[in-house]
C-alpha cells in the first residue's frame, strides 16, 4: 500500500523518510524511483546503507526536507511486553526478534500508556518539522486489546496528528493475517475477533 500512495501522492524522484525503519522495509520504494531514508535507534537493526542510527523525536534533517514520511511504529501491543521465557513456550515480542534487550528510548519496549503517548507526540512534531509543505505522512497504525477492553491507539494518534495540522485524506484498511498469538484472536466470548489495521494518508497544507 505504501507503493500506492507514493505513486498517487508523488513522483518518481521525490524522497522518502521512515522515522521508524526497523529492519529497512521502506527501502523497496527505491526500486521503484523513491529514493529512501530511515533513522532506527537499535543498532542491530541498521543494516541498510540508507538507514542511520538515530532517534524519531530528533532527526537529524533540515525542516521540510521530504515530501514523504512514511511509517509503521510500535502500536503499544503485547509484541512490547519485556517477556522472558522461562519455559518452552514462545510468545512473539521485540525483544524476542532482536535476541536482547532494546534500548531504553525504543518504542518497541513502550506499552500502550502515558510513556509511548509522550514519546510518539514528540516524534510527530519531528515529521511535521521535516515535511515539506503540501508534503505527505503516512501511518499504519492498529488498535489491540488488552485484558479484554480495546485500546484505541489509531484514534489517539489520528488526533494527534491533524492536532498539528495535518488534514486527513485517505484512510485505507489492509488485509493482514496477524501473528495469531495475543488477545485479538479472540472476543470475551471467544469468537473470531480481529481489529482492523489502517493506513492514514494525510497531508501537510502548502502554507
Amino acid at each position: 500500500m505504501f507503493l500506492y500512495v507514493v505513486k498517487n501522492y508523488g513522483e518518481p524522484g521525490d524522497w522518502v523518510l521512515d522515522p521508524f525503519a526497523g529492519i529497512g522495509g521502506i527501502h523497496f520504494l527505491d526500486q521503484f524511483g523513491f529514493p529512501t531514508v530511515g533513522v532506527e535507534i537499535e543498532r542491530d537493526w541498521c543494516n541498510h546503507a540508507r538507514t542511520v542510527q538515530g532517534d524519531a523525536t530528533n532527526l537529524p534533517f533540515a525542516g521540510e526536507s521530504f515530501k514523504f514520511t512514511i511509517t509503521s511504529p510500535c502500536f503499544g501491543n503485547r509484541m512490547a511486553d519485556h517477556h522472558n521465557a522461562t519455559d518452552e513456550s514462545y510468545r512473539r515480542t521485540y525483544k524476542h526478534c532482536l535476541g536482547h534487550d532494546l534500548m531504553p528510548a525504543n518504542t518497541g519496549a513502550m506499552p500502550w500508556g502515558p510513556r509511548y503517548r509522550v514519546m510518539h507526540a514528540v516524534a510527530w512534531y519531528e515529521v511535521w518539522r521535516v515535511t515539506e509543505p503540501g508534503g505527505i505522512f503516512v501511518l499504519d497504525i492498529k488498535d489491540h486489546v488488552r485484558d479484554h477492553v480495546r485500546q484505541h491507539v489509531t484514534h489517539w494518534h489520528y488526533q494527534t496528528i491533524t492536532g498539528l495540522g495535518f488534514s486527513l485524506v485517505e484512510v485505507i484498511e489492509p488485509e493482514v493475517r496477524g501473528f495469531k498469538m495475543g488477545e485479538n484472536r479472540d472476543d470475551p466470548g471467544k469468537q473470531p475477533f480481529r481489529l482492523p489495521e489502517r493506513v492514514m494518508v494525510f497531508r501537510k497544507p502548502q502554507v
